[in-house]
């Protein structure tokens, strides 16, 4: 009885508040101490790879942030053509001075655009004492070997200021990028070289620019230049070790950007006739750094130089430009290593205070048992996920939740090392329908396998990819700044016929290179036209949401409504297409049709074979939605609307137009929305010929002026702003 007694009260006295209280903190305080030891023995281990993984991830940055600038030349090209065409060599010079001029603007890395004529003019801008200041030039041929040259600056505030008149013998027509321009079809990369006078070494964009009525006649050669000092400034602001030493080179060891070189070598002077090489340097360090990298890419390794070890990694960078250059980096291990006793003295510090923290809150909890258990459950779920996601989406920073619904999310993120704005969109594994979820899957996959094998400006831009551990993919995007075409014509109406071209031309800039791939959209519709603006270009259009696009290869079939992703770097490929169609049967669900019922071809709706005219009866649905501001044919019934594509003949937008409306244009939207395929235009091209072809009033035209007033009244007035992937739509501060 009394040993009963005795063990009974010995049990309360371990239960009772004052002896969990002093328990709780001992045990925390000993599971501090080892977690404490035991981490500081993985931190020991572990530091020193994860240090190189960070060297490697500078590396990348480097190579991605020259990738961004020269991706600048492509949307720049087109511009610098507009301007060409609209110059007559009988015009005043000067008068396209501040056009030029603005081509500059806010693109670092970019040091020359010119434009050069058939008759030996030359006009174009540069930047000068290290990009402040701008230049325009005007060489004038008045007889062999003679050439007037003239200077100004077009940045006073009362017009161009002139600043140098000389004579050279300057003739852009004996020059290689004039030739190389003429030699082949479209937009060409020079081989690096010394530029004219300076000895600057750079590379040249260059294209031949034809008349509009006559494409056999050579109207000017257009040029963007990059230079080994631009290029320099715009590597030397990404984030790198300190002490560490970058490099752009080419695999024969040309130099075209070293970040800080003109301090390191003061009395380095330009090659005259050849580009500036590696060995003009007489750095050993850089020259077993470039001898290396010119055979591996994405490497890291070590090597040894008068007794001192080097870290270094190499990058491939341009390849998506056709350019075969790398990104190298190198610097001395033990000082790029040194930060690692820092780090261990601030994890114990860090760890120390953890544990401080840890009893003291375990003072409190003692007395709250049951409400710290599910706390602690919840903080750890939300931990994992957070975990999870931060592994997932490494190199990028969720900034804000944007959107949220059925499986998905779409945020907007950073880049952690090039501030890059992106949309990230993610679908999550859902266990309860695991039907929805494989399509949403299979939808995501074919997304980004199609938009990693597309380039033209007019289609969303992909950048990452990924699955997470938990079943969660994710597609890194483009954030585009603007208004979808449904909420466009919902807030402003049905929009001008000169408008309506321009938006048209740049859609089937998209569609068209994906029709020549062999590939179909099937879901063309104003909430899939993105109207955007980046830097200084307004009404740029995108193409959105590739999750339903195949291959054109005649199987009719059915899918759902619902948007998802997925994806593979590779392009599109006769492997690629024909996985895609393979795959078309796996997307049928019980319930749906693919695409919008309201823009629908006939072949679609009947599931039978579709090919790039299927986009075309699409894009002409959506050309009558914006000139009339309604659906062709409207219905409560999705089934009725169906049947109306099938049956009824395509009513005129003539009708509901009040303003002016070409013939032409009328007739094109008609003809793509014949309910025969053959009886539409065969391909893209042939509709960009007609639309062309079509004369406007100046009184009409959409000119940049126009299109720069309305882009205004839209900020003003707190528009309305859809951001890609979900339909997202958020109002702009």
């Amino acid at each position: 009885m009394t040993t009963a007694a005795s063990a009974s009260v010995g049990e309360g006295n371990i239960a009772r508040p004052t002896r969990v209280v002093f328990a709780m903190p001992v045990i925390v305080a000993a599971l501090g101490l080892i977690l404490l030891l035991l981490g500081q023995s993985a931190l020991r281990s572990s530091n020193r790879e994860l240090a190189r993984g960070q060297f490697v991830t500078h590396s990348k940055a480097v190579a991605w942030t020259i990738d961004d600038a020269l991706g600048q030349a492509d949307p720049l090209r087109e511009r610098l053509k507009e301007i060409a065409l609209s110059w007559d060599v009988r015009d005043d010079p000067t008068a396209h001075a501040y056009e030029l001029s603005d081509l500059l603007l806010g693109r670092p890395g970019l040091a020359y655009v010119s434009v050069s004529f058939p008759d030996g003019t030359f006009a174009g801008v540069y930047l000068e004492d290290d990009g402040r200041a701008t230049r325009f030039q005007i060489s004038e041929v008045v007889a062999p070997g003679k050439t007037k040259k003239h200077i100004w600056d077009p940045t006073g505030r009362r017009g161009l200021v002139h600043v140098l008149d000389e004579e050279t013998a300057y003739d852009p027509r004996t020059r290689d990028f004039y030739k190389l321009a003429l030699s082949k079809p479209g937009p060409v990369w020079t081989e690096p070289y010394p530029f004219y006078q300076t000895n600057v070494t750079g590379i040249t964009l260059a294209e031949a620019v034809h008349e509009r009525d006559r494409p056999d006649a050579l109207h000017a050669v257009i040029t963007i230049d990059f230079d080994i000092e631009a290029l320099s400034a715009v590597m030397s602001q990404t984030q790198k070790p300190e002490g560490a030493v970058l490099v752009l080179h080419a695999a024969d060891g040309t130099i075209l950007a070293a970040p800080g070189f003109r301090e390191r070598y003061p009395n380095l002077q330009y090659p005259g006739n050849r580009p500036l090489a590696i060995g003009d340097l007489d750095d050993p360090v850089l020259k077993r750094l470039v001898a290396r990298s010119s055979f591996e890419a994405s490497a890291l390794w070590d090597f040894e130089e008068r007794g001192v070890k080097y870290l270094a990694a190499s990058e491939r960078v341009g390849e998506r430009h056709g350019l075969p250059w790398y990104t190298s980096m190198s610097v001395e291990e033990e000082r790029f290593l040194a930060a690692l006793p820092s780090l261990r003295q601030q994890s114990l510090v860090a760890s120390a205070v953890a544990v401080s923290v840890a009893l003291l809150v375990s003072l409190f909890l003692a007395r709250h048992l049951t409400r710290a258990r599910r706390a602690v459950a919840e903080a750890t779920a939300k931990a994992e996920v957070a975990e999870g996601r931060a592994k997932e989406l490494g190199s990028y920073r969720l900034v804000a939740r944007l959107a949220q619904g059925g499986m998905g999310e779409v945020w907007r993120a950073e880049h952690r090392l090039l501030a890059r704005p992106a949309a990230i969109k993610l679908i999550r594994a859902d266990t309860t329908d695991p039907e929805g979820h494989r399509i949403a899957e299979e939808r995501f996959r074919r997304e980004a396998e199609t938009l990693a094998g597309l380039s033209s400006r007019h289609t969303v831009q992909i950048f990452d990819y990924g699955v997470s551990e938990d079943g969660t993919f994710y597609l890194v995007m483009e954030l585009l700044d603007g208004i979808d075409l449904d909420h466009l014509v919902s807030n402003d109406g049905p929009q001008p016929a000169a408008r309506v071209i321009s938006i048209l031309l740049q859609v089937l800039g998209s569609l068209r290179e994906a029709h020549d791939v062999g590939l179909v959209h099937r879901d063309i519709k104003p909430g899939n036209l993105f109207l955007s603006r980046a830097a200084d270009e307004v009404d740029i259009v995108k193409v959105l949401d590739f999750g339903v696009v195949r291959a054109a290869v005649g199987k009719g079939d059915k899918t759902d409504e619902r948007g998802a992703g997925g994806i593979d770097y590779r392009a599109p490929s006769d492997a690629s297409m024909h996985k895609l169609a393979e795959s078309n049967v796996n997307l049928t669900t019980k319930d749906g049709y693919l695409g919008t019922p309201g823009y629908m071809a006939p072949e679609q709706i009947r599931h039978q074979p579709v090919d790039g005219r299927t986009d075309l009866y699409s894009l002409g649905c959506v050309a009558y939605y914006l000139l009339t501001g309604d659906m062709m044919f409207a219905s409560n019934s999705s089934m009725s609307t169906m049947v109306a594509h099938m049956t009824k003949p395509p009513p005129s937008p003539r009708a509901k137009v009040k303003g002016w409306l070409p013939e032409e244009l009328e007739r094109i939207v008609l003809d793509c929305l014949a309910k025969d395929p053959s009886k539409r235009p065969p391909n893209a091209k042939v509709v960009v010929e007609r639309l062309r072809a079509i004369d406007i009033p100046p009184e009409h035209t959409w000119t940049p002026d126009r299109a720069e007033v309305w882009w205004g009244t839209f900020r003003r007035e707190g528009a309305i702003v859809a951001a890609e992937t979900g339909r997202l739509i958020v109002a702009r501060s």
